[in-house]
């Protein structure tokens, strides 16, 4: 017969999930701050004119399940935009749009390395072998006045975790922001818009309750 006090077992479990739980906040706040997944090497000399009232934007694939926190436009002469700059990441297989934000106009958006980024209402999770393309709408105005644009690949880096498939656009007259249609070669000129993100939350949520269930099994090996 089991002689152990019912309230020393019911301890036992509630510090094995406290354990757990420390494990996936400890997890998380090791994260640090959001990845960039583009930053851009150079100073403002590099900004191109993109036709006005179109839509630039770029296609993607992730390396692991991430989630996206924030979305972004380059400000290459760190002064704000004439306008503000709607953006949304979308599904490229249905051009389902999972999440957008707009850049204010003028620098009330803050400045994280040269982008201007705004949080989304609701983060985004990206899967693996799944096509994303994040894109902008220029805007009334041409130039870097309003959806700057870096000029040349080989000054912006795309983080490792991110692998750019091809360009996307939809030019003159669009309205405003929609899935751009038209494909470009990865290799084109014009990258503008950027995103925030982190690793997938559920997958350190698995690591916690994969700590539980050793607890566990030390605890009837113990027992």
């Amino acid at each position: 017969m089991n002689t152990k006090p019912l309230n020393n077992i019911y301890v036992s479990r509630l510090a094995a999930s406290a354990l757990a739980i420390v494990v996936v906040v400890s997890s998380t706040a090791a994260l640090g701050n959001p990845t960039a997944a583009i930053t851009v090497n150079q100073d403002s000399n590099t900004i191109i004119d993109f036709n006005a009232d179109s839509v630039a934007g770029w296609e993607f694939t992730v390396n692991e399940n991430v989630q996206v926190t924030a979305l972004g436009v380059w400000d290459g002469n760190l002064d704000g935009f004439s306008e503000s700059i709607p953006l949304g990441l979308y599904r490229s297989s249905d051009q389902q749009l999972l999440g957008s934000v707009t850049v204010a106009a003028g620098t009330a958006s803050p400045l994280t390395g040269n982008f201007r980024y705004v949080d989304l209402a609701v983060p985004v999770n990206l899967s693996v072998a799944t096509e994303y393309t994040l894109a902008m709408y220029t805007g009334s105005l041409v130039g870097p006045s309003n959806g700057e644009l870096v000029n040349i690949p080989g000054f912006y880096d795309v983080n490792p975790t991110v692998n750019l498939v091809r360009r996307r656009a939809e030019f003159d007259g669009i309205g405003g922001l929609v899935f751009p249609t038209q494909t470009l070669s990865a290799n084109s000129t014009g990258i503008g818009a950027g995103f925030l993100f982190i690793p997938e939350p559920a997958s350190l949520a698995l690591l916690g309750l994969g700590g539980l269930a050793l607890l566990r099994r030390r605890r009837r090996v113990t027992n």
